[in-house]
């Protein structure tokens, strides 16, 4: 986000304001603007909900999805403490974002240990490639909560099944 002055020919102003970019990096990009229009609630405690509004555009900058957000709360336990959060979003309804499938529950995960930026994604892809039940899919984006910018952020659906938790196990 920058604020931008546009002049004429005549170097009068005839815009001023907000600037997004809605393609970073060759990832997906999600905006989320709360209610409050701050995250200071949400970051206090883990459990605090707050409600708003989620837009996702794909690598392309193409709208994935323009919607109202249930909410967005904390997730995770050793990564909440650090400086780059993790949440749980909740959309209003389910929505198949970036080709991940229909799901009203995802993660962002903040991946605060992974300095590389690859290992997570490593360990997910080797999980899908063999087999592993309930390997949640996911993909890198470039997150803007109330337009403050986090990179290297995670999108991926949670591994609840119908309000379960899915039970890992290798196969055979």
């Amino acid at each position: 986000m920058y604020t931008a002055d546009f002049y004429d020919n005549n170097d009068e102003l005839f815009f001023s304001g907000l600037l997004f970019f809605k393609k970073a990096n060759g990832n997906a990009s999600i905006f989320i603007d709360t209610a409050s229009g701050t995250m200071s609630q949400v970051t206090s405690d883990k459990n605090i909900k707050e409600n708003g509004k989620i837009a996702v555009f794909d690598e392309n900058g193409h709208t994935e999805l323009d919607m109202k957000l249930d909410y967005i709360k904390g997730h995770g336990n050793s990564t909440w403490k650090r400086w780059k959060k993790p949440y749980q979003i909740k959309l209003d309804k389910a929505a198949d974002i970036l080709g991940m499938g229909y799901a009203k529950k995802w993660i962002l995960q903040s991946n605060v240990y992974d300095a590389s930026g690859i290992r997570n994604s490593l360990v997910y892809s080797i999980a899908e490639k063999v087999g592993l039940n309930f390997t949640p899919e996911q993909r890198r984006c470039e997150l803007y909560l109330n337009g403050r910018r986090l990179s290297g952020i995670f999108l991926g659906r949670t591994s609840e099944n119908k309000g379960r938790r899915g039970l890992f196990s290798v196969p055979h």
